[in-house]
C-alpha cells in the first residue's frame, strides 16, 4: 500500500493536478481523475492513497498497479510505501 509522507502537506497535491475535496467530514481530502480509463485517484484524511474504479469498467482490479497513476508523487518524493 503507498502512502503520502506525514510531513507533506496535503495542499502540495494541487501542483500535481489533484483537487480538494472540501467536505470536512469527507474521508477523501484529494482526488484526480485519470480521463484515459476513468480511473479515480484517491488520497484519505490518513494520506492512504486508493483508487475507485467506473461503476461499469471493464478493467480487472487485479491488473491495477497504483504505482503506475502516481509515478509522479512518487518521483517528486512524496509518497513511501506501507
Amino acid at each position: 500500500m503507498l502512502k503520502i509522507k506525514d510531513e507533506i502537506d496535503l495542499k502540495e497535491l494541487e501542483k500535481y493536478g489533484y483537487m480538494s475535496w472540501e467536505k470536512e467530514e469527507a474521508e477523501v481530502k484529494y482526488f484526480k481523475l485519470i480521463p484515459i480509463n476513468g480511473l479515480l485517484i484517491e488520497i484519505y484524511r490518513n494520506k492512504n492513497i486508493g483508487y475507485q474504479l467506473p461503476l461499469f469498467s471493464t478493467i480487472n482490479e487485479k491488473d491495477i498497479k497504483i504505482e503506475t497513476f502516481v509515478v509522479d508523487l512518487i518521483q517528486a518524493g512524496l509518497v513511501e510505501k506501507m
